[in-house]
């Protein structure tokens, strides 16, 4: 039967008796559907990939999983057989110190920049965060174990620039121990080299934010218990669930960075969903020259129809030869347009031409996604849409009278 719907229907959309204007509209409907799907397309894989270029920017300097210590001391042996656990999903760990100090040019004490310095195991933080990747000088030597030793550290790119800093260049660093006397805080300073500088693309990392190896942090602040573990997981997908079970064994505070940043994460979602609703209305509207064609066709086939009545055919069935109709070249174009999305897309992750604005994105250049779930979905949206305006299309050939249109023929 579903081939009779079919045979009828391609051949109702290939006669050559059809009027220009239908013969247009079913142009129109084609190539409108063609474009509303392909923009959907683009624009939905474009939205992930700016998702995506985001959550890697923020993961390339925090951890999947951070585990807040509260200046307590901290269970390593619970954290170790969690370690081993498979159900928790922990690929590596790294423990953390860290404390605001004051950062001054050797001649320059009197104005001082704020920022706070993390003590790390070289060894460990590049099992957890990507910090590497983000030092961009020095080029060569980017190794953290070659960098953080004795009393160098690592700062922001943007601290250097606004302190005119070079590598291996002498800086004050000033600290204090919760030393009072009456209303003055004693200040102890310590000599410190610049080994390298490194770029999140946040200011306010850039600016505040210096590493130094964990043994230089003790020997200027001894006695501080850990502040921070950074975890990495073997699967990022199982954030939530490994999240609970270290919770339920350790009983304290576990975040990511999507909680340092709700407000952010909460934007990228927002507009994600807007774009999706507002090209989903094009694809609507698109479906609308569907059925302007549907009951274009159905005032000129009215005889047709009537004829097919007359031989006994169910109304349900006549209804179905012009939703395959419609279903047809919503299916071709909505191939074609998705064909074209992908084709687009390859190029676009191949060949990245299009230059975003500085300092204003998240990336230098339009980055783009490609997902197989995301061309599914608006294949069977494009589909189910195209269905449905169909019925409401042919929602009225019951006032088809026969006896009429017969006689009128």
């Amino acid at each position: 039967m579903f081939k009779n719907f079919l045979h009828i229907a391609i051949c109702y959309l290939k006669t050559k008796h059809h009027d220009a204007s239908i013969k247009f509209m079913i142009k129109i409907s084609f190539f409108a559907m063609l474009c509303a799907t392909s923009c959907l397309t683009l624009v939905i894989s474009i939205m992930n990939g700016f998702e995506q270029a985001t959550y890697k920017k923020m993961q390339s300097i925090y951890p999947d999983l951070i585990i807040a210590t509260h200046d307590n001391p901290f269970d390593f042996q619970c954290l170790q057989n969690l370690t081993t656990d498979p159900s928790v999903g922990i690929a590596h760990s790294s423990a953390q110190k860290k404390n605001k100090v004051f950062l001054s040019k050797l001649h320059d004490i009197a104005n001082p920049s704020i920022l706070m310095l993390h003590g790390i195991e070289p060894k460990d933080e590049q099992l957890v965060t990507d910090l590497e990747s983000k030092i961009i000088d020095p080029i060569e030597n980017t190794n953290l174990c070659n960098l953080l030793q004795q009393n160098k550290i690592l700062i922001g790119s943007e601290l250097a620039k606004n302190l005119d800093l070079q590598i291996n260049d002498e800086v004050i660093l000033m600290y204090y121990q919760d030393q009072f006397t009456d209303l003055f805080i004693n200040f102890d300073q310590k000599i410190v080299t610049i080994a390298g500088f490194f770029k999140t693309g946040i200011d306010e990392l850039d600016n505040c934010m210096a590493f130094c190896h964990i043994d230089f942090f003790d020997i200027i602040f001894p006695n501080q218990p850990y502040h921070e573990i950074h975890l990495r997981l073997k699967n990022i997908k199982t954030e939530q669930t490994s999240t609970r079970r270290i919770s339920e064994h350790m009983h304290c505070d576990i975040y990511s960075w999507k909680d340092l940043y709700p407000t952010l994460v909460s934007a990228l979602k927002l507009e994600k969903y807007a774009m999706i609703c507002i090209l989903l209305l094009i694809i609507i509207i698109a479906s609308m020259n569907i059925i302007s064609l549907i009951q274009m066709l159905i005032t000129q086939k009215k005889r047709d129809i009537a004829i097919l009545l007359c031989f006994g055919m169910h109304p349900t069935s006549i209804r179905n030869i012009f939703i395959t109709m419609s279903t047809f070249i919503s299916l071709c174009a909505t191939s074609f347009g998705l064909f074209l999305a992908l084709i687009i897309g390859l190029i676009l992750q191949r060949y990245p031409c299009i230059k975003l604005p500085d300092n204003v994105y998240d990336t230098d250049y339009l980055p783009i996604k490609l997902e197989c779930s995301v061309f599914f979905i608006i294949f069977i949206t494009t589909i189910v849409i195209s269905i449905i305006t169909t019925i409401l299309a042919t929602s009225y050939m019951h006032k088809i009278k026969i006896i009429e249109t017969l006689k009128s023929s």
